[in-house]
């Protein structure tokens, strides 16, 4: 018997409109920049995938897309841990998490477009999502890392306090996040010598220590499954869209235990988010959605919120809860940004909505122990009415309009899909101030008929309209995770060929083939061959399925050894 772990990850697509103050701070240019997609999420976590105890072939998904203007280019309140620009970003990507259902089963991360302005810090994690920017793959490792429980390595930053010390690689009691062991890569074989540094510190070369090794196995967030036979077996699809209700593989897996059988079990909740920003509280969203009702790794503050009645009679309440930031920084790279008490954080709470109410407020404990009011907003005299919607799908590209009888202000709406005639809501934006929404095809999900669903809110009510089914059909997503654009690898030295794919191919690998410069070498997700001789070269791979062939290429360099 031996276990078995898969990456599940979700990804807040994010665009940017807005100034660049890295090129020009005194008069910065502004620049626009696309959404990601879901195959830059794949390529992204290339890295994460090779390091960390899981499947090379991981479950990738959108959550949706979501709209930045502020340049990420603040200092960490503390060491180790987020700007104030970082930390409002992620509050926004635990709105859109919100809005997709707050599921446990996958790790948010908010992609930012290549080309975002970034400076003094590379990443941030907020208890439960994570952001970063296409293509750093170190840095998104680290922070699926803080993802799944991790805190930093002890080097360059406050880390964790149970991080070994490994001598001799270590001065005696005293670690410095070394690797205390050598270790593997297994796309080329290099070795990684001890004295390496963990992924998790502020210092390098990275690689994964024992320490982390050992933290990551067995770790809910990467979804670890008992295996008791001794032949290989194709990894378990689980569908990305399909809520999990109550998921029972079928045919079912009789070897599994009923505490492996994932439930989850949503409810209408009143979520509000916002920012504390130097002990200032700020709401930045209060939607009404149907989510799981937990704040996950949060930490009680001395904050209460309130849904009241005309009367003042608290009609439900729930403690405020602070999500921790934590950073990727130089080099990526304590708990808490370090160990201590922030006074900057994003902040999440929970309510059960349990009917409409009057007011929400939010109170905490004055210099004198009382308590006081610190946030209110009152229920709008009229609920927003939908007075019409519709989506289209063209050309890969999808369009939802709407018309609303609404305030001028107040309001925000969100979109989701559904791929099983509305059991299971996937949030497809979230935080839309107008009435117009455009959002690309080739993340949702292939050969279903689709249902897709407006969301309008006041933070007093939402309201809903629904399309009829329609389906966008088109060939399963396909990228080379190895050798990638621009690798450069030994001539006649073994090579890896790694693709990342989806749906139901996964469990049928002889349906890929793989090409170098136009010469068929291999077949599968996962082959090796022996590298070509020294000069430029062409990988592609193919693989076909019910909608037509996918095809990915990569250019890569290969040199003779000195």
């Amino acid at each position: 018997m031996h276990t078995r772990q898969q990456l599940r990850l979700r990804g807040v697509m994010i665009s940017y409109a807005g100034p660049d103050p890295t090129v020009n701070a005194a008069n910065p240019p502004q620049i626009t920049l696309p959404a990601p997609t879901v195959a830059d999420l794949r390529t992204t976590a290339a890295w994460t995938l090779t390091v960390m105890p899981v499947d090379a072939q991981g479950i990738f998904s959108s959550a949706g897309t979501l709209p930045w203007s502020t340049p990420l280019t603040g200092v960490a309140t503390s060491p180790g841990g987020c700007s104030l620009q970082w930390i409002a970003l992620n509050a926004a990507v635990a709105g859109v998490r919100m809005n997709d259902g707050n599921r446990t089963d996958v790790i948010y991360y908010g992609l930012l477009p290549a080309g975002t302005p970034i400076a003094n810090v590379g990443g941030c994690e907020s208890s439960g999502v994570s952001t970063g920017p296409n293509g750093q793959q170190v840095t998104m490792a680290h922070e699926v890392g803080h993802g799944a429980g991790l805190a930093h390595g002890p080097c360059g930053t406050p880390g964790d306090p149970g991080y070994p010390a490994y001598e001799p690689y270590h001065p005696a009691s005293t670690p410095t996040a070394s690797l205390g062991e050598y270790g593997l890569d297994p796309r080329n074989g290099q070795v990684h010598r001890p004295t390496e540094k963990d992924l998790m510190s502020y210092c390098g070369p990275p690689w994964m220590s024992l320490y982390h090794q050992g933290r990551l196995t067995n770790n809910a967030r990467l979804n670890p499954t008992r295996i008791r036979s001794q032949r290989w077996k194709a990894p378990m699809y689980i569908h990305p869209h399909l809520w999990p209700w109550e998921y029972i593989p079928d045919p079912p897996q009789w070897e599994r235990g009923p505490h492996e059988v994932v439930r989850m079990r949503a409810e209408r909740v009143v979520s509000i988010i916002g920012v504390v920003e130097r002990g200032e509280l700020r709401v930045t969203e209060v939607t009404r959605v149907a989510a799981l009702p937990q704040v996950h790794g949060g930490r009680p503050t001395a904050f209460v919120a309130e849904l009241v009645d005309a009367e003042g009679r608290v009609i439900s309440a729930a403690d405020v809860q602070r999500l921790p930031a934590r950073s990727c920084g130089c080099g990526c790279s304590g708990e808490d940004g370090g160990g201590g008490a922030e006074d900057s954080y994003v902040l999440s709470v929970l309510l059960p909505d349990l009917e409409r109410g009057a007011a929400l407020r939010v109170t905490g404990t004055g210099a004198d122990g009382e308590r006081t009011e610190v946030w209110r907003v009152e229920a709008p005299e009229r609920p927003v009415e939908i007075d019409g919607f519709e989506v289209r799908l063209e050309s890969g590209a999808g369009v939802a309009r709407w018309e609303l009888a609404a305030p001028d202000e107040g309001w925000t709406a969100a979109l989701q899909f559904s791929p099983d005639d509305g059991r299971s809501w996937n949030s497809l934006a979230a935080g839309i101030t107008d009435n117009r929404c455009e959002f690309s095809v080739e993340d949702l999900p292939s050969r279903a008929e689709l249902v897709f669903r407006l969301l309008v809110h006041d933070g007093f009510s939402t309201v809903t309209a629904e399309t009829r089914a329609t389906s966008a059909p088109r060939p399963v997503q396909l990228v080379v995770m190895h050798p990638q654009d621009g690798a450069v690898v030994g001539a006649g030295q073994p090579l890896r060929l790694w693709a990342s794919t989806e749906g139901e191919v996964l469990a049928e690998p002889e349906r890929g083939r793989w090409y170098v410069d136009e010469e068929q070498v291999g077949r599968g997700f996962d082959d090796w061959v022996v590298a070509p001789a020294a000069g430029e070269h062409t990988v592609r791979v193919e693989c076909d399925s019910d909608t037509g062939t996918s095809v990915a290429e990569a250019r890569f360099t290969t040199v003779d050894s000195e």
